[in-house]
């Protein structure tokens, strides 16, 4: 079997490999500089350090970028909350958000540089543009600027990933190998989960290392409900990773003729992991995409004994279970505080809204106004309503033409005629997107900047699709996880 054509020959003479792997070990280095000095010099630092290396990726971008964002900026990502640092006063930054915003300048210098490319015509970025000046705009209003420029990178962020499929995903076997990394990314994220939580007492030893001082009592909170967390901050966050994946992995088993097991395994330990978070929203949005996927694959067979399964593990292990049931008794009190409570929050995002109606209150800094919980930074748990509350009229318009845009190409393309097992993945990546947005209705998870992320991603492996499909038709491979 060959391996997968990530990129064009870097160099070809051994002189040249020996350079090459000097630019190599210098980006390393400069790399670990960044890393050290994200802890312990000042920020000021940090960002001159990875503007240059941001040019030393402008021109790696050219024959190693799919193998950047397979290797690098994916991996990354995924590492969640793990090695979280202050600063601001309380501001939690990732290194890993460092490393993506590194990668991401690397790209758009690259795009600026490059003769045969144009920026501006780049997909979507007329109606990235609209957002980012609503964001721009609210900053009239806002108490935190640091917030602000958090909300307004992460909405950058948000555009390299989309365009990044466009300018440098060619063929087949680079898509597989993008997908296989998100699947196995998951898998890992699910398996370090469950490690941490059966040997929780074992892993607090190693808490110190892998987590920032304030986040370890907020782990351990969770940990007592018996909710799973795995490297993320919140079960929520950790869930909305895993529906981004769990699409791309039921598609896997439905589509493949043969070695139909790893896939088969790889959907069930995503939708476990699911189910071990006790999340609402993230379950009901994992039953809908699953649902609508095996609907559009005509896959009623494997729904069906997909819902079968499902009941078995429900009925023989309670006990595993028996918390994400709990959690839709609403009869509860404690789950009727969590709507109350969300309730409140969605009232104050409103009036906010009507306080500040054109611009807002400021991108992101919502938490810093709320009072419905004192002392606590709180989200509204409604993206939607958020974004109105923080960014204006403006900001929600231009978030909503920005979502409806990106999923306009896959509705458009079912006028396209294309081979069914192509249609098929553009609906696995449409019920990946559609599973985070109806999170979004009563979760945060456009603000978690991960999720964010990977949701552009999905959006522009759909749009890459859609613009190039003779590119992703022959000589492909029907199992990607």
């Amino acid at each position: 079997m060959r391996s997968a054509n990530l990129e064009r020959p870097f160099l070809s003479e051994p002189s040249a490999r020996i350079r090459a792997h000097i630019l190599a070990l210098l980006l390393a280095l400069v790399g670990a500089m960044i890393a050290a000095t994200a802890i312990h010099a000042p920020v000021r630092t940090v960002v001159a350090l990875g503007g240059l290396l941001s040019v030393g990726l402008t021109w790696l971008m050219r024959r190693r970028a799919w193998f950047l964002l397979c290797c690098v900026v994916i991996p990354a990502i995924g590492a969640g909350e793990l090695w979280m640092v202050e600063i601001g006063g309380g501001t939690l930054i990732a290194p890993s958000l460092l490393v993506v915003a590194v990668c991401a300048t690397g790209f758009f210098l690259a795009v600026l540089f490059e003769k045969d490319q144009s920026f501006w015509r780049l997909p979507l970025v007329g109606s990235f543009a609209v957002f980012w000046l609503a964001i721009l705009l609210s900053v009239i209003n806002s108490v935190s600027v640091l917030h602000w420029a958090r909300g307004l990178l992460e909405a950058i962020l948000g555009f390299a990933f989309f365009a990044y499929p466009n300018v440098y995903l060619k063929n087949r076997e680079q898509l597989n190998v993008c997908l296989r990394v998100l699947s196995w990314l998951a898998v890992f994220t699910v398996v370090f989960g469950v490690l941490q939580y059966s040997a929780f007492d074992s892993f607090g030893s190693m808490f110190p290392f892998l987590y920032s001082k304030a986040e370890i009592p907020i782990i351990e909170v969770w940990q007592a409900q018996g909710r799973m967390v795995a490297n993320w901050l919140h079960p929520s966050d950790f869930g909305s990773l895993l529906n981004i994946v769990a699409p791309i992995a039921l598609y896997s088993w439905l589509n493949a003729r043969k070695n139909r097991l790893v896939p088969l395994l790889v959907f069930l330990l995503i939708a476990t992991g699911i189910f071990l978070t006790a999340t609402r929203t993230p379950i009901i949005a994992f039953c809908l995409s699953s649902a609508l996927l095996c609907f559009l694959m005509r896959g009623r067979r494997a729904g069906l004994l997909i819902m079968t399964g499902a009941a078995i593990l429900l009925l023989l292990g309670p006990s595993l279970f028996s918390l994400a049931s709990q959690r839709f008794q609403f009869s509860e009190e404690e789950n009727l505080e969590t709507v109350q409570g969300r309730s409140l929050l969605w009232l104050e995002a409103v009036s906010f809204f009507v306080q500040h109606p054109a611009v807002g209150i400021g991108a992101r800094n919502f938490p810093d106004r709320t009072l419905a919980y004192p002392n606590i930074m709180q989200n509204t748990h409604n993206v939607y309503l958020e974004t109105a509350a923080e960014t204006g009229a403006i900001g929600l318009l231009a978030f909503l033409n920005l979502l409806y845009r990106a999923l306009r190409v896959d509705f458009n393309g079912a006028k396209t005629r294309l081979p069914r097992e192509l249609q098929n993945l553009r609906h696995a990546l449409l019920c990946s997107s559609l599973a985070i947005m109806v999170e979004s209705l009563t979760d945060n998870d456009f603000y978690v900047w991960q999720v964010w992320c990977l949701f552009w991603l999905i959006r522009g492996l759909s749009a890459a699709i859609a613009a190039r499909p003779e590119a992703f038709v022959g000589n492909h491979a029907t199992a990607t996880a």
